[in-house]
């Protein structure tokens, strides 16, 4: 192909990484909604668990 001569703002166009700052951007805002969520359901699920330990299963759930 033949060359071709570009402005300064041309090149900086170019060889710019903006897109790849914005998506690295998005990808660390979900996973720390995601490690968010995750801590809060395994809080969630250690409360209940902690609470059949003090106060056993319910009693719609215990064997006959």
């Amino acid at each position: 192909p033949p060359s071709r001569i570009m402005s300064n703002n041309d090149i900086k166009a170019a060889l710019s990484d903006d897109d790849v700052k914005r998506i690295l951007s998005e990808i660390r805002e979900e996973i720390t909604r995601g490690n968010f969520y995750s801590k809060k359901n395994t809080d969630e699920i250690n409360a209940v668990l902690k609470k059949f330990d003090y106060d056993g299963l319910p009693s719609t759930r215990t064997e006959q």
